[in-house]
């Protein structure tokens, strides 16, 4: 008894000494309960990030050599050069044959903007800045915090001593955080001087951002395209097509348009829309001649291009005498009615026809997802037949009895598409007498005034009270036409559903597992453990030394298992819940709303978790033994729960974005296992299954944006407690912008084109982050005492944010939404086809999309595709 007395006692007094002269921990902890729940697990969190670091790094350094081995022979790294869906004029830059391994990075970063919009629309473009703008800002906030801060904390801190980091086993990355910083300390005003001019820093790139968001949204919505008429075409088509050899004169009535291009890119944009309009019209003459036989090609694979789709031909009237033709943006001279179940097609264009005489028609939006499954039927019965006759083409033995029950299934197969074809006939007559097909409508204008104005006016139903919901139409290709069959009713239990199943995805406690398993690994290896204190696991022979399960488990997996979780299950768990719930009407829609609840499920469970795990839970006994030290143990343990989040960019940075470089998608694990496009008994013989294999897809916008504002929020929220994270931060988005540039331009094809209408959610959310930024650093110094800097933050930075959020919304992103009215009585009056929002598997030449329209994300599964 007397001896362990002893002991405690000189624990005591050589922990006084080593943590001298800032006594930061209880009185009552002794050096060994330090040792083991506090000081050892630190110490090995820094070892197990440098090992997951270090084990990250290698696999990414594979990834990038052997990308740069095969991108010139496979073509899954080049689908844009020479995929059909991909017109020559929206095709990128050829890539430079080198046999320079990296010699893709020069052609990545030669690509200037204007090409980028060029060949991969807004979209992209206003993607690729974000990815610069996060750039930048952390480029920023490491330079400030690692110059600045860091050097204060190490140099000027004197909680950890040098005699600390021996005896008590504390991490060095200890003294570069705000552990080392005494509470109460004066030192803690330059980190709140950091937190307002990273804040004020942002605020000034994202007004930046904001104003040129503003301009290139008008030039992209406000054209017009002016071209000679073609002696032989006299009438309008009701697919889309352009002919343009030069842009539509600025001067004059447009004057008020050209006003708002004041930047460069933003007249590109303009004059880019204009430069595709010949080659439009020559695809669409291509496309005219060819053959309309269904038993030979599957024609609704012949799908048309962004630009055809969001545009129409009209012709320009001098008098009586069509004297020219005019391209416009369909979408600027339609609105979108829903919520209309009581009233008829009549009914409707009769209440718009008494406010606005320009009224063209109101056209029903006609439920087709019978059409949709016969489409499918006859799509995989034409599929089967082509491969049934290139077996029968390249067999050897006509005679044989293999021959003639190919022979007699030809004939089945051929019987079958004919059938089917009638049926689709059918199910397209049947879905105009189908009362789903009345619950929404598009309401076509001639003058774009009378569209901007009609998109926000207040109707209701002719004799009741039930309101119409009246919005500017998206654009044809943007149309989601599934949420546009529900009812009020279906819409209700639906959204109940949808609001379940995001709460459970945003709490289950995926943060939190991933993050304990670290201090989970050091309980079960402590010395008073019963239950897995093996060698083969805990230590290698005996010396002390971490084995390499341990550090595999403790480092590497749980990273790799949240970034698993957030590339897989949260972005196909939201896009399906997004695409049940029916409340968005827009592809784009679909995508924004995956993005705010990916950006919701980042701040509870990932980043408030990892932190709660990491610092709360892993003192949770040592506060229970001394609840006087609660402050003081959560003054080390908050910038130390940046362990995991080290661990977890890192893994990012180094292995898993020059993995994405290599593997972009799964088809190119297909492509890989079928050969690389050669045909082999067990893949593909005909030229459809070929492409198939490195069938392009769509980008997830959603997830993309959700990713890259996970790891901005970590970063930004840790930046000034623990700068170290910043470096890591800066390797993440320096790659990713590298990577996804080279992939917006070469891999992946659009799906939808909205004009960058997922920039205001970028621009609110990236506000949030600035404000729990500022949250988590002034309950951080309140912690630590520091009460005047906190209490400064708050009086500062929530009202300028507030402030300025209001300024940005009320003068860029409300001004993007709708040309204003002066510019819109300036554009062309038009007569807009009736059928240019009819889905396209319901045209009588079933050009376009057809069933593929309604997905958001292309080529990815049934997970996300269609759901009614």
């Amino acid at each position: 008894m007397n001896g362990s007395q002893t002991q405690d006692k000189s624990s005591q007094t050589t922990l006084d000494t080593a943590l001298t002269p800032g006594v930061v921990l209880d009185t009552n902890i002794t050096l060994t309960e330090c040792e083991e729940w506090f000081c050892v697990n630190t110490k090995r969190s820094w070892k197990d990030t440098r090992n997951a670091m270090i084990m990250s790094a290698s696999i990414g350094i594979a990834c990038l050599i052997l990308f740069g081995l095969v991108r010139h022979h496979c073509k899954v790294y080049r689908t844009r050069l020479f995929h059909p869906r991909v017109a020559p004029i929206h095709r990128p830059p050829p890539l430079r044959a080198t046999w320079n391994l990296f010699g893709w990075v020069l052609d990545v970063v030669n690509i200037n903007q204007r090409t980028l919009y060029d060949t991969a629309g807004l979209d992209a473009l206003y993607f690729d800045r974000s990815n610069l703008l996060m750039l930048k800002v952390i480029g920023f906030v490491a330079v400030v915090n690692c110059g600045v801060v860091m050097p204060v904390n190490y140099l000027l801190g004197d909680v950890i001593t040098p005699e600390a980091i021996i005896v008590g086993n504390m991490s060095p990355s200890d003294k570069l955080s705000m552990t080392n910083i005494p509470i109460g300390s004066a030192l803690m005003w330059i980190h709140a001087a950091v937190v307002v001019l990273t804040t004020f820093f942002v605020c000034a790139l994202l007004y930046v951002d904001a104003n040129d968001f503003r301009a290139d949204r008008h030039a992209w919505l406000g054209h017009s395209i002016q071209a000679p008429r073609f002696e032989d075409e006299e009438t309008n088509r009701s697919t889309t097509s352009s002919v343009a050899t030069q842009p539509a004169s600025l001067d004059g009535g447009s004057g008020r348009l050209k006003s708002l291009l004041s930047r460069q890119l933003s007249s590109h944009i303009q004059e880019a829309e204009c430069s595709a309009c010949e080659h439009e019209l020559h695809e669409e003459s291509s496309v005219e001649e060819k053959s309309d036989n269904f038993d030979d090609f599957s024609r609704i694979h012949s799908e048309m291009s962004i630009f055809q789709r969001q545009h129409v031909f009209v012709p320009g009237m001098v008098g009586s005498i069509a004297s020219s033709r005019w391209a416009v943006k369909a979408q600027q001279y339609a609105v979108i009615v829903t919520n209309v179940t009581k009233s008829t097609c009549v009914e409707v264009s009769t209440s718009f026809r008494s406010m606005f005489p320009d009224v063209i028609a109101a056209v029903p939006v006609l439920h087709h997802a019978i059409v949709d499954k016969n489409l499918e039927k006859l799509d995989q019965a034409q599929l089967s037949l082509l491969r049934l006759e290139e077996r029968i083409s390249t067999s050897r033995n006509p005679e044989s009895e293999r021959m003639k029950k190919m022979l007699s299934r030809r004939e089945f197969l051929k019987d079958k598409i004919t059938s089917t074809f009638s049926a689709v006939k059918k199910a397209q007559e049947d879905s105009k007498l189908d009362p789903r097909s009345g619950y929404s409508y598009i309401i076509l204008f001639r003058s774009q005034a009378s569209a901007a104005i009609a998109a926000q006016t207040l109707l209701q139903d002719p004799g009741g009270d039930r309101g119409w919901n009246v919005a500017a139409a998206p654009a044809p290709d943007d149309v989601n036409f599934q949420s546009l069959w529900l009812g009020p009713g279906q819409r209700w239990y639906r959204s109940i559903v949808a609001l379940l199943t995001v709460a459970f995805i945003v709490s289950f406690p995926i943060g939190i597992f991933t993050s304990s398993m670290v201090a989970l690994s050091a309980a079960l290896c402590s010395k008073n453990s019963d239950i897995l204190n093996s060698e083969w696991y805990c230590d290698n022979d005996g010396d002390g030394k971490q084995s390499f399960f341990f550090r595999l488990l403790t480092a590497w997996i749980p990273s790799l298992l949240l970034a698993t979780w957030n590339a897989v299950v949260v972005p196909f768990g939201f896009a399906f819940v997004a695409l049940y719930e029916g409340s968005e009407i827009t592809l784009s829609g679909i995508d924004r709303k995956v993005f705010r609840w990916f950006y919701l499920y980042s701040c509870l469970n990932v980043l408030a978790g990892g932190m709660l795990a990491g610092s709360f839970f892993s003192q949770l006994e040592n506060i229970i033994r001394t609840p006087s030290s609660i402050f003081t143990l959560l003054g080390y343990a908050v910038p130390q729960s940046s362990g995991f989040f080290l661990a977890y960019i890192s893994t990012n940075a180094f292995m898993l974005e020059p993995l994405r470089l290599l593997l972009p998608h799964g088809g190119v694990l297909l492509w890989f296992a079928t050969g690389c496009g050669r045909r082999f008994a067990w893949s593909g013989r005909i030229t459809r299954d070929i492409s198939a294999y490195f069938s392009p897809r769509s980008q997830r916008y959603g997830s993309n944006y959700g990713t890259q504002q996970l790891i901005f929020l970590i970063c930004l929220v840790f930046s000034t407690a623990s700068p170290v994270i910043t470096p890591l931060g800066f390797a993440y988005f320096l790659l990713a912008w590298l990577v996804w540039r080279y992939q917006l331009c070469y891999v992946f094809i659009r799906a939808y084109e909205s004009g960058a209408l997922l920039f205001p959610a970028l621009f609110s959310r990236i506000m949030i982050s600035l404000l729990l930024y500022q949250m988590f650093m002034s309950f951080y110094l309140l912690i630590k005492a520091a009460f005047v800097p906190a209490f400064v933050l708050w009086i500062i930075v929530p009202p300028f944010l507030w402030s300025f959020h209001s300024h940005c919304t009320r003068c860029f992103m409300m001004k993007s939404v709708y040309l204003p009215l002066a510019i819109a009585k300036e554009m062309p009056v038009a007569s807009i086809p009736v059928d240019t929002y009819c889905a396209p598997q319901m045209h009588p030449e079933f050009r376009g999309w057809a069933s593929e329209v309604g997905k958001a994300w292309q080529g990815y599964g049934p997970f996300v595709r269609k759901y009614v």
